[in-house]
């Protein structure tokens, strides 16, 4: 056998046009293949990184009344569900995201959970108990603010104006990924109506407890919920989904789909492969002829080839994998910031046993039929290859159309939603639009309230006069941003805000004066928000024209008032003042819908953490420095 295997080198050292071109196309194949397998592996294969991760699952809520089922799920729900559960060792609630952080000195932006007592110990992480002022934080963190873990610990961080102490570092897994510091929440959560839908809970199933038997226990909670609460849950269903799928779930028929395609490219570069050694067998005959009358057996000269092929797929290997390890950075840096589990996406020995397994896979689909073909036909003593090499080669060509064909279709389909997607009309104009996130303590009304008069009285005013600036406007709730709330609301005089009725939902939104003509969404009727509407003025509202037709038809909307479940000033009727254009807000491919947008100073409590607007009339990354 090694001997075969120095002849095959030698073989295709004779030859290296041949050989060089048959390895460029297999290391193209390879190397694809193996980037875009790193990463569904990272992303969908590997077990989650934590302890027991089959028994996490994560608990959402389904609704007849809703088109799709929610993330998350009550806190009424949650302390049900935890009361009685029979299933469960352990079920913790959790919400945050990125808000301002103080430590060491200085502030950034950073990823904040609230956590109850439980929820290190359902993702088996070992953790310094917390209390209820301490604080862990990640070692990226640590290093970023501290320069180091020991250090870090002791320390104080700062959120909301609230010092903790920090008890513990936490090395990597994070969940949520992007998370750096968790804080103490309540065992029970604030919230406790059926209502609001606003938390986020994981939980861990008990040793040898199914997934099919939690649900059945969930399915009789949900079940006993309904009846005592039949306003709010009346066709509501809790619904356990282990971790790893939910965390998953939006992205996996993308993968999938890009996986096969790319194996379609490697079935191309096979089938080329294939072409070149049958257009090399004609060069080939009087040596295969003088082997076999020397006595070579048909399984000897098949299995010589085979090496020969082998050789080729494992030599194109070294080259792939570097095409590979580049591709998996490129595909990283161009990858959505949701992508999840991007952290453990890297070339470790499964993705290199891909790469070697696809590398021999190759060498048999695109060796096996050309030697199969040259040895019949020279142990047929046949003395030209003419006829059926021929139709061999055309069955090939067939099969490389037809798998380009589905490739190109694939591609067109691709293309065309990108196409649509571009030509899709927003609501606003998004060009020459750079958008800041920008937050300030607050933990009183009063700081609260004068948090919000600083954003639209002082920094939008100076924002206002850096050269190339035209327009600028503050919001909780931009489109596609991270910020926003929805809910339900409800007209007076034609419906009751009261738990439990069935009433019109949408989007909710803070904005500043100015908001609607710095993103250029069209004013259809009355007027914008002023300065008047501050703190403490006559509740106002602005609508978008879908809540105009859902709700009023042909009435006019202006003068009627609405309350919503947003804050307790938004309980209070706020007066329509205005009527604006709709807008996607979650993405060029969602539907327009209801949005109900109010003054930011007038709901203090969720006017410190906003999106800060400019529209220029320069590159608007030009304009980061003088912004910040």
């Amino acid at each position: 056998m090694l001997t075969e295997f120095w002849q095959s080198i030698r073989n295709l050292a004779r030859n290296p046009g041949f050989s060089l071109l048959a390895v460029t196309t297999l290391a193209l194949g390879i190397g694809i293949s193996t980037a875009v397998f790193s990463v569904v592996n990272g992303v969908l294969l590997e077990p989650l990184r934590f302890r027991d991760p089959d028994r996490i699952v994560a608990l959402t809520t389904s609704d007849r009344a809703r088109p799709r089922p929610s993330p998350r799920m009550s806190g009424g729900d949650f302390m049900e569900v935890r009361a009685q559960n029979r299933v469960f060792e352990g079920i913790s609630v959790y919400f945050g995201g990125e808000v301002g952080v103080e430590a060491a000195g200085g502030a950034e932006f950073a990823g904040v959970e609230w956590v109850n007592p439980e929820f290190f110990r359902i993702l088996g992480q070992n953790v310094p108990p917390m209390g209820s002022s301490g604080a862990i934080v990640s070692e990226g963190f640590a290093a970023r603010r501290f320069g180091d873990s020991a250090r870090a610990a002791g320390s104080v961080v700062r959120v909301e104006n609230r010092a903790y102490a920090i008890t513990g570092v936490l090395a990597c897994p994070r969940f949520p990924e992007g998370t750096d510091v968790w804080l103490p929440a309540p065992y029970d959560p604030e919230n406790r109506n059926h209502t609001a839908i606003n938390y986020r809970a994981v939980a861990k199933l008990r040793p040898g407890v199914s997934l099919e038997s939690a649900q059945a226990n969930l399915d009789a909670i949900s079940g006993a919920l309904a009846a005592t609460n039949p306003k709010t849950n009346t066709g509501r269903r809790i619904v356990a989904v282990r971790l790893g799928e939910q965390l998953t779930g939006p992205v996996r028929t993308m993968l999938v789909v890009l996986f096969g395609a790319v194996l379609l490219v490697l079935l191309i570069a096979c089938v080329n492969v294939s072409n070149l050694l049958l257009a090399r067998a004609a060069a080939r005959r009087r040596e295969i002829a003088v082997r076999t009358a020397l006595g070579a057996s048909f399984l000897r000269i098949v299995r010589m080839l085979l090496i020969e092929s082998a050789v080729l797929a494992l030599a194109a290997a070294v080259p792939g994998l570097g095409l590979a390890s580049l591709l998996r950075r490129v595909m990283l840096h161009l990858a959505p910031a949701n992508l999840p589990r991007m952290a453990e996406v890297r070339m470790d020995a499964p993705v290199l046993a891909f790469a070697f397994g696809i590398s021999l896979l190759s060498a048999l689909i695109f060796g096996l039929l050309p030697a199969f073909q040259i040895s019949r036909q020279q142990l047929s003593a046949r003395t030209a290859l003419g006829g059926s090499r021929n139709r061999l080669r055309s069955a090939l060509v067939i099969a490389e159309v037809a798998l380009s064909v589905v490739l190109a279709i694939g591609a067109g389909l691709f293309f065309r939603t990108l196409l649509a997607l571009n030509a899709a009309q927003l609501g606003f104009a998004p060009d020459n639009v750079l958008v800041m996130y920008a937050h300030a303590p607050a933990r009183t009304l009063a700081e609260y309230v004068n948090t919000g008069r600083f954003f639209t009285s002082r920094l939008l005013p100076e924002l206002a006069r850096i050269p190339g600036v035209t327009a600028d406007a503050a919001v909780m709730g931009l489109p596609a941003g991270q910020y926003g709330s929805n809910g339900y609301y409800a007209v007076l005089g034609k419906q009751v805000f009261a738990e439990g009725r069935k009433l019109p939902e949408s989007n909710w939104a803070l904005a500043s004066p100015n908001y609607f003509r710095t993103m250029r969404i069209p004013l259809l009727r009355g007027r914008d928000f002023t300065a008047r509407d501050s703190f403490g003025a006559p509740q106002v509202i602005i609508v978008s024209e879908s809540v105009v037709r859902q709700i009023f038809g042909a009435e006019n909307p202006l003068g009627r008032q609405i309350v919503c479940g947003l804050d307790e000033y938004s309980m209070k009727p706020m007066t329509i003042v205005g009527v604006v254009g709709d807008v996607r807000q979650d993405s060029p491919g969602s539907s327009p819908g209801p949005e109900l947008y109010m003054p930011i100073e007038q709901h203090p409590y969720y006017g410190n953490e906003l999106q800060v607007i400019l529209r220029t009339a320069v590159p608007p990354p030009n304009l980061t420095g003088a912004a910040r």
